[in-house]
């Protein structure tokens, strides 16, 4: 279950945080009146669920289906594995009762998606939310988890939409799914919200993503401290996010006694987060996976001064980023030694406030040119899915991935 949602099983109010590609063709598809039917799988456990069942949320026309995670034994990889074949069994009942035109399945379920794609002749298409490294080893890896996720991805998917977010999914597209799926990318959609300037005594830096290594929160941490120390009547910090390293976050600004120039918001809603960039000055993503994420283009149509580190040709991370992001438009810090470049550069632009407002301006340009609302981001992928209904066979045989052009205003 997509982060954001799991808030669904306690409250019965459709109100999801987390994944809008997700939450918002599910209201469109629901308010269009679409045949559809929704099947959430937990993947860890939880003490809210122990069994499947519907549920009726306050605030959307369809009913969800939730698949809880099964406890089996006292072993959480056995429970594991069987939890994957009894999320497999109850999809599959699904299928059967229903006949969908198309099964579509995220990355979390790959190997249901898989067995589906392999063994029955339903139109399976699978959406990736980005790219990440376990992905990108099983291409060449030849140990068990390795082959076992190989052998998932180059089924024979009817098709797959994965978002352009930098994390390179173009390349892992090519090399790791079937020559014949369709392949798609596409950027998320960005709301619109009204930008108000006003004038702040501090300098303010905002930072949002989860409170993992992998999204630089502690190099975030560790430069917000130094700055605070250094030059305290300069700078101003706002972090929106939770995780693993949330604990530790708040024991260090308490330790450091620095509470008085950070705000925290652990869990806000979507569209509460793009009212508080009008807060900040400066927005930071240290993402070592991909920064054309939700929260950067936000940051981008928003007008913000953005900050994002230099791509890795390496693992094709931020590539497509370099091709859609200008120089001009954001700054970039080198990924290698983040820290420093993160800290000089913060000292720099608060000492030459002509230049966050150029690169502010510079931002709402690129905006106007390159990114789509989520009503037509979401009205693309809807009318997508209904060619996709209509087509009879493979279409794609040249292993090509289509980059969507963002141009196009669709009405289904």
């Amino acid at each position: 279950m997509f982060s954001g949602f799991e808030t669904l099983i306690k409250s019965k109010k459709w109100d999801p945080s987390g994944a809008p590609s997700i939450y918002k063709l599910i209201e469109k598809m629901s308010v269009n009146k679409e045949n559809i039917e929704i099947v959430f799988t937990c993947k860890t456990d939880t003490d809210e669920i122990k069994k499947p069942y519907t549920i009726k949320a306050k605030g959307l026309a369809k009913k969800i289906y939730i698949i809880p995670f099964f406890k089996f034994y006292n072993n959480y990889r056995i429970n594991n594995y069987y939890t994957e074949i009894r999320h497999f069994l109850l999809i599959l009942i699904k299928v059967i009762k229903y006949k969908p035109d198309i099964i579509y399945i995220d990355n979390a379920n790959i190997f249901t998606g898989a067995l589906l794609a392999r063994f029955t002749r339903k139109k399976v298409l699978l959406r990736l939310m980005g790219v990440y490294p376990f992905m990108k080893k099983c291409i060449k890896g030849n140990n068990f988890k390795n082959l076992y996720l190989r052998w998932c991805y180059s089924a024979p998917y009817f098709a797959s939409i994965s978002v352009l977010d930098g994390s390179g999914g173009m390349d892992f597209m090519k090399k790791a799914l079937n020559k014949k799926t369709i392949k798609k990318l596409v950027l998320n959609g960005v709301d619109k919200l009204k930008i108000i300037e006003s004038n702040r005594k501090k300098t303010t830096i905002l930072f949002v993503g989860k409170f993992e290594d992998y999204k630089g929160i502690m190099i975030f941490v560790k430069t917000m401290v130094k700055l605070i120390k250094n030059e305290p009547n300069k700078f101003k910090f706002i972090l929106i996010g939770n995780g693993s390293k949330s604990f530790l976050v708040e024991n260090i600004i308490n330790k450091e006694c620095i509470a008085n120039y950070v705000t925290i918001y652990a869990r806000e809603k979507h569209k509460n987060i793009l009212k508080i960039y009008n807060k900040a000055d400066i927005y930071v993503s240290l993402n070592m996976y991909g920064n054309l994420s939700n929260t950067n283009i936000e940051a981008i149509k928003m007008g913000k001064c953005v900050i994002i580190p230099t791509s890795n040709s390496l693992n094709y991370i931020d590539l497509d980023t370099d091709i859609i992001i200008p120089k001009d438009s954001v700054i970039r810090i080198d990924r290698k030694n983040l820290e420093i470049e993160l800290y000089k550069k913060l000292n720099f632009l608060s000492n030459n406030p002509d230049i966050i407002k150029t690169k502010k301006n510079n931002a709402r340009k690129l905006a106007k040119n390159i990114f789509w609302s989520w009503n037509d981001r979401i009205n693309w992928e809807i009318h997508t899915l209904h060619e996709f209904k209509n087509k009879k066979n493979f279409t794609s045989s040249k292993n090509e991935v289509e980059i969507v052009e963002v141009v196009e205003k669709l009405k289904v």
